[in-house]
């Protein structure tokens, strides 16, 4: 949630650059652009959660796994 004002940020940017394309470019073509601009902080936005997700499962969910287990075990133990 605290990405979101970077991401609108970087959106607004990314169609102010592209304010600076040539006259000869048609309405339809700068059309496309302008939205291919909007969605892409979009998209790398959820790209970077997905990876980050993959690298949680790969890197710490083993060690989770075990705490859990550890958890459940002294928790039987004291009963």
């Amino acid at each position: 949630k605290y990405y979101w004002p970077f991401v609108l940020i970087m959106a607004a940017a990314m169609n102010a650059s592209l304010l600076t394309l040539p006259r000869s470019v048609t309405p339809l073509r700068r059309l496309f652009w302008h939205a291919a601009g909007s969605a892409m902080p979009f998209a790398v936005y959820e790209l970077a959660r997905w990876v980050r997700a993959r690298r949680f499962e790969a890197e710490c969910r083993p060690l989770v796994d075990r705490l859990t287990a550890l958890q459940q075990e002294l928790e039987e133990r004291s009963e």
